[in-house]
């Protein structure tokens, strides 16, 4: 009984608890597919991760791009707060994936980029992918997951769901 709960408990460390890079990884891949003629024809060769710390006038510049609108009061509040009291900078993730599309008429290589902000929780604030799909604010990338699909871990406003 012992030896079947410790191979339990390897089996589930070795999946993972399923992290948050792991999980923008995922819903990359999926956006990927979404915008293809034929999901099933994409090939992943790599798939590879940067991210940084931004300062606070990227974190506001980056937010206010992102809504298409100055912050509110109550959003620089929350950022006051994460580079003051908190201490807990917001990060940017660049999910960079090299693809095989063999759906089309020849096959094409190509790469996909997806980027996030992360303060509390993974959101979506811009994705180049196949067939010259650019998404790059709110409003376009809600359109894009409505219109089109989203991936199974998103929510319809790009946040990436537990």
């Amino acid at each position: 009984m012992k030896k079947a709960a410790l191979g339990m408990l390897c089996v589930v460390a070795l999946a993972g608890c399923g992290s948050k890079e792991n999980d923008m990884e995922v819903a990359c891949k999926d956006l990927l597919e979404i915008s293809s003629v034929n999901p099933r024809k994409v090939q992943i060769n790599t798939i590879s991760m940067l991210h940084a710390e931004l300062k606070k006038e990227e974190a506001i510049k980056e937010l206010e791009f992102y809504y298409k609108e100055p912050l509110g009061s109550t959003q620089l509040t929350y950022i006051n707060l994460l580079y003051g009291d908190l201490d807990k900078p917001p990060k940017q993730y660049f999910i960079s994936i090299d693809y095989t599309d063999e759906g089309e008429l020849l096959p094409k290589r190509g790469k996909a980029v997806c980027r996030y902000y992360v303060d509390s929780e993974p959101m979506l604030i811009g994705a180049s992918l196949n067939r010259g799909v650019h998404i790059s604010s709110r409003s376009a990338i809600m359109d894009f997951l409505i219109l089109e699909g989203r991936p199974k871990n998103m929510d319809t406003t790009g946040k990436i769901e537990k």
